[in-house]
């Protein structure tokens, strides 16, 4: 159980770093690493707020068994979770099924920060959509369900976006807000209902997946389909640009740091149709909430969107008013013309 509760070592960040991931650790260096090891922290933690909580997990006591069952999920990651299970049995003799399984599902978020649980451990994080790893499926079947291209391109005249497409623009002229997840399948989503915009903001961890599909080799190779993560982070260059002083503005405001991770200059991609796995996600925050109307006064002060048609509200608005003023001091003058008249004839009568 102390393994759940002890804050993670550097040297635990090290061995996870090099298994997970096959990159060194740098204390310092790559700052989005914290952020990283912060999320690590906090699913152990989870698992340590109460002795029912940690039974599911109870065979992992140390975090090389994390990495042993890494090891395992890793080079049978094309084969259905039951021969992974299975495969795990040798080192897990006399635990349940239910318990190996929790352990699987506990590794595959750790290395792939996707909220995979099993039915029987989702009470624990209500609050969060989780993934349920089906017995007879494989983790790349599992990833590859969830993470599927658009079927059809745009036409021309709705593929472009306008530069001020920015996460900081929505939230100033649309209300948007964002909230941060540490599930990558939920990057993207868009709660209209709340206009809630969940952005997935891990760079580090999407470079170091790159690289594993770079260098190659089964073993090693990342299970995300080719083209998703370096498509990530040009949605975070998008909606993110690191040259706009707004956008670095809110991302200190947030504690957000991933634009400190190189390469520092990713282009901004305008054209829906160079996205494959985010482009519907992407068009469905540019129609239904960029190019909808403010909904406040303040928004449509603020809304610079199209300048002419901002410019026209504006003017009829001021002759609207003036409209108004100009009628209420023609009413007054005839009241005080009518008042001034019945002055006039109560003096002459008296």
């Amino acid at each position: 159980m102390s393994f759940f509760r002890a804050p993670v070592s550097r040297q635990v960040k090290c061995d996870i770093s090099r298994s997970l991931f096959n990159a060194e650790y740098r204390p310092g260096q790559d700052p989005d690493w914290e952020s990283y090891y912060a999320y690590f922290d906090r699913e152990l933690r989870h698992l340590a707020m109460g002795v029912a909580s940690c039974q599911p997990y109870i065979i992992l006591q140390s975090h090389h068994d994390i990495i042993h069952v890494h090891k395992i999920i890793q080079s049978n990651k094309h084969k259905p979770k039951h021969e992974v299970r299975r495969l795990l049995r040798g080192n897990y003799a006399q635990a349940e099924d239910g318990l190996i399984e929790s352990a699987i599902d506990l590794t595959a978020r750790l290395w792939l920060m996707v909220n995979v649980r099993s039915q029987t451990s989702q009470h624990r994080m209500p609050q969060k959509l989780s993934v349920a790893w089906e017995d007879s499926a494989s983790l790349a079947d599992l990833v590859g369900s969830l993470f599927q291209p658009s079927r059809q391109p745009l036409d021309p005249g709705r593929s472009r976006l306008v530069p001020l497409f920015t996460a900081w623009s929505m939230s100033q002229l649309c209300g948007l807000q964002i909230r941060w997840t540490d599930s990558l399948e939920d990057h993207l989503r868009l709660d209209l209902r709340a206009k809630e915009l969940w952005i997935f903001p891990y760079k580090v961890f999407l470079l170091k997946h790159m690289e594993m599909q770079e260098e190659g080799g089964e073993n090693k190779c990342s299970v995300f389909p080719k083209g998703l993560l370096q498509e990530t982070i040009s949605t975070l260059n998008l909606l993110f640009p690191h040259w706009d002083p707004n956008t670095q503005n809110f991302l200190s405001t947030q504690n957000q740091t991933f634009h400190a991770i190189p390469p520092f200059a990713g282009p901004r991609r305008l054209n829906l149709n160079e996205f494959d796995y985010w482009r519907d996600h992407l068009t469905e925050l540019y129609e239904r909430v960029y190019l909808a109307p403010a909904d406040s006064w303040r928004q449509l002060w603020a809304d610079r969107r199209n300048p002419h048609q901002w410019w026209t509200f504006w003017i009829a608005v001021v002759v609207l008013v003036l409209s108004v003023i100009s009628c209420a001091a023609s009413v007054i003058q005839a009241w005080a013309s009518m008042k001034s008249l019945s002055l006039q004839l109560t003096s002459d009568a008296s």
